[in-house]
């Protein structure tokens, strides 16, 4: 992906990965606290209750939406502030007219270097100024944007939320590896407990792209001349290090969020994701990913846990999936988690998702799912969602009870609002089957199959809808590695 900063490549892979409702440049205080009726207004726009959630739990939570995408489609009724083209190209012509040069000395700076690669040929631009001077940008465009979009106190408050429910999460995955005498011995046990322990929910990526100061003092030390010429501005880039004075006290953190090799790490901060990151054994999720419907100071925390609390669950298990396992604390490849004894007891458990996804066809095109190819994401996909849920109840055992009902939705009880959201912030709609098709020969599955197995796999769930058994939503078989612990 380091080939992205090149012009075209970085505008467009940002331009499809930024995503609607960023938010705005100050806090609403509305924002900040549950709200009932606007819960209501939400779950109006997706649940079709036509629809029984035994026989086809995406459609029931997603139906009133698809359908209003798909009428917007055919009416070709789109807004286009919305569109994500026109959001991030807004930005890129202002940068390229210098709009932002009186808003930004940093910009303004970056403005005039591009500037002076206008004035050489349209082929030495395109081949040397569109690589050295967008790649030295990176830190600049990412962290002006952010916080053109994004209210950095609220995204800390989110970031806090999150945390304490990425330390709940991971306390009910411990709790699961401790009970699973069946599968592991102590050995692997062990090894497993010490890498959950020292698994940990990284911001520091996402802090450094959102301090808007930092970016103007780094940008600020590196020396411009716009009569110099164009390889010796290349030279200075090449050598931006050697500017910043040893007595400057973020000397470290401009070297880190300056540097060519780390630019991918600031830039991923305006892609909408959530990854684990196998060498640091952590988690990372981008600022712009936590949004509605993931995740909202508003909602209740039945939504919240479900959505990105799954979220959090799939990302931790990432760290102990058929890939997971062959890395130790530190990243390391080939270094066993499992025993021989374990692993075969592991592998024969996994089978048992390959198979049943290899069987599965996809609605809309009739192609049978890839469970070879899917297996790590199927594997996080089903253990996240038991330990999120798991979470959640000891989040209704802290509180005595349930939560504040909807209105309108006032049957639904936490459990069942939790699933739902699971469901609701997994909506995708598409009528294109090559793309459909092209999903299927990646490692995630189309959306509406990952919910559906997900969820048929998960027998709380099946019972907290009173699901009969060999209903589409609770089939007789069923298949599961990370088992939860007995009495659930």
């Amino acid at each position: 992906m380091k080939s992205f900063f090149i012009l075209v490549n970085f505008c467009f892979i940002t331009i499809l990965l930024i995503q609607k409702g960023l938010g705005s440049s100050e806090i609403d205080p509305e924002h900040l606290k549950y709200d009932a009726d606007f819960i209501s207004k939400t779950l109006q726009e997706y649940i079709d209750e036509s629809v029984s959630p035994c026989d086809d739990f995406y459609q029931f939570t997603c139906g009133k939406w698809l359908q209003n995408k798909k009428l917007k489609e055919e009416s070709n009724d789109i807004d286009s502030s919305s569109l994500i083209e026109y959001r991030f190209g807004t930005f890129l012509s202002g940068f390229i007219n210098g709009d932002y040069n009186d808003q930004s000395k940093a910009l303004n700076k970056l403005y005039k270097m591009l500037t002076l690669c206008w004035l050489e040929s349209e082929e030495r631009y395109d081949d040397i100024c569109g690589k050295q001077v967008l790649s030295f940008a990176t830190f600049g465009f990412v962290s002006f944007y952010l916080n053109k979009k994004i209210n950095k106190e609220k995204i800390m408050l989110e970031y806090d939320a999150l945390q304490k429910i990425f330390i709940q999460v991971k306390n009910e995955f411990k709790l699961v590896v401790e009970e699973r005498k069946d599968l592991l011995d102590d050995e692997s046990k062990e090894k497993i407990l010490d890498k959950i322990q020292r698994l940990s929910f990284f911001t520091e990526f996402s802090d450094l792209a959102l301090d808007n100061e930092l970016m103007e003092q780094c940008y600020d030390f590196f020396t411009f001349n716009e009569n110099e010429s164009l390889e010796q501005m290349f030279e200075n880039i090449k050598n931006y290090d050697s500017f910043i004075p040893d007595s400057a006290t973020i000397k470290n953190r401009c070297k880190f969020v300056m540097s060519k090799k780390n630019a991918f790490y600031i830039n991923a901060n305006i892609m909408e994701n959530a990854h684990y990151l196998q060498n640091e054994n952590v988690i990372v999720i981008q600022p712009v990913f936590i949004k509605e419907p993931r995740f909202s100071l508003r909602y209740p925390n039945s939504f919240n846990y479900g959505s990105l609390g799954f979220v959090i669950g799939h990302e931790i298990v990432h760290g102990f999936d058929n890939i997971g396992v062959n890395h130790n604390i530190n990243g390391t490849e080939k270094f066993k988690l499992l025993t021989e004894n374990s692993e075969v007891k592991f592998n024969e458990a996994t089978n048992c998702f390959e198979k049943q996804y290899n069987t599965t066809k996809e609605e809309t095109t009739g192609i049978n799912l890839n469970g070879f190819l899917t297996l790590g994401e199927n594997i996080a996909d089903n253990a996240g969602i038991k330990i999120a849920h798991k979470a959640y109840l000891k989040y209704l055992e802290k509180i005595g009870g349930e939560e504040p009902k909807i209105p309108g939705f006032e049957k639904y009880t936490g459990e069942q609002l939790f699933f739902i959201n699971f469901a609701r912030s997994l909506c995708h709609y598409t009528n294109n089957t090559n793309i459909i098709e092209a999903q299927l020969k990646s490692d995630h599955l189309p959306h509406k199959s990952r919910v559906m197995l997900t969820l048929a796999n998960y027998k709380p769930f099946s019972n907290i809808f009173k699901c009969n058994s060999g209903t589409r939503m609770n089939p007789k078989d069923k298949c599961e590695l990370w088992r939860m612990y007995k009495n659930f």
